[in-house]
């Protein structure tokens, strides 16, 4: 099921950031928080990406863009002022590292680069081989942020 401002769940309104794609932060760890139970209990995996933009970009509009990038059972959200993250489910290290590549290039790109002014950063963290708590997930995704280089 998606879940976006265009094919909104009833039980869902309320979800998400005004006018984008986005889960509200609060919404969002709270889900990310269930998801790492629930992974816990099966011994499955769940991979926090993080994209930071510095520039002049729009997030509400990359955040559409991210979203269309995205399968049905990934969730997307803005984790702090200039971060989107992407949770995928089921996702083993080396898949999220490719999903990763795949998306901050496709960013850098859609921004229109150094061209325009814009820098990307980002990273991911996988549970539980680079984390055990929601803490620890978020942290090392954001601490990990390195510039996006195309190529």
């Amino acid at each position: 099921m998606l879940m976006n401002e265009e094919n909104p769940v009833p039980e869902l309104v309320g979800m998400f950031d005004d006018g984008s794609p986005c889960m509200k932060r609060a919404v969002f760890l709270g889900f990310l928080d269930v998801e790492l139970e629930r992974a816990r209990r099966y011994g499955s995996y769940v991979s926090l990406l993080t994209l930071r933009v510095k520039g002049p970009s729009r997030l509400q509009e990359l955040a559409r863009f991210l979203q269309s990038k995205l399968r049905q059972s990934d969730y997307l959200a803005r984790l702090e002022d200039r971060t989107l993250a992407v949770v995928l489910l089921n996702s083993k290290p080396d898949n999220t590292a490719f999903v990763l590549r795949r998306l901050a290039e496709a960013t850098l790109e859609y921004l229109g680069g150094e061209i325009a002014g814009e820098q990307v950063l980002s990273a991911s963290s996988v549970f539980p081989t680079d984390a055990n708590s929601l803490d620890d997930l978020r942290d090392s995704a954001l601490g990990r942020l390195q510039p996006v280089v195309v190529g």
